[in-house]
């Protein structure tokens, strides 16, 4: 082995990295628009920080989880699955007609996204050469590292996305 991956297997991790990247991104996202989910439910700021509580749970419980689900599921059955899983989840969110469709969406989102996660760095171990994977799994934390910068710009367009479905949708 010469230290240079096939183009499949770039071509894998930057598909893993970019759907890590797109979870942690749905992590950071709510910050912003509690306040009008909180307005649009008629709920306390208390119930709707759940969306973000619950997120962190459900993360923290599907990180561990996932060695499990390695031992028993091939890394192409787990990626599908928990995307599958991600999508419905964001969806719910998106269009959920009352604040515990919202939560169940980020429930998925958040099984979703803490299986990416360990799933990522599995694939960069086995993937890259034992001198090469210092380098792997510095690019690769910065790829998810980097949301935590992008999000707050994107950010201050989330209140326009939820006006805009306010008026779009009558639930």
């Amino acid at each position: 082995m010469d230290g240079k991956l096939s183009r499949a297997a770039f071509i894998s991790i930057a598909i893993l990295t970019f759907i890590t990247f797109v979870g942690n991104f749905a992590q950071l996202q709510l910050s912003s628009a509690l306040p009008i989910i909180v307005s649009e439910f008629h709920i306390s700021v208390t119930t709707g920080q759940w969306l973000t509580s619950v997120f962190q749970l459900v993360m923290g419980v599907m990180v561990p989880l996932t060695a499990f689900l390695t031992r028993r599921f091939s890394t192409r059955q787990i990626v599908i699955c928990s995307m599958a899983v991600f999508t419905v989840g964001s969806l719910m969110a998106w269009v959920g007609p009352s604040f515990i469709w919202v939560l169940l969406g980020r429930v998925l989102e958040a099984a979703g996204t803490g299986v990416m996660w360990p799933v990522l760095q599995i694939t960069v171990f086995s993937i890259y050469p034992l001198s090469r994977r210092g380098f792997a799994m510095g690019t690769v934390g910065m790829a998810m590292s980097a949301h935590r910068h992008i999000t707050p710009g994107c950010l201050l367009y989330c209140p326009l996305f939820f006006n805009l479905k306010k008026k779009k949708t009558s639930f």
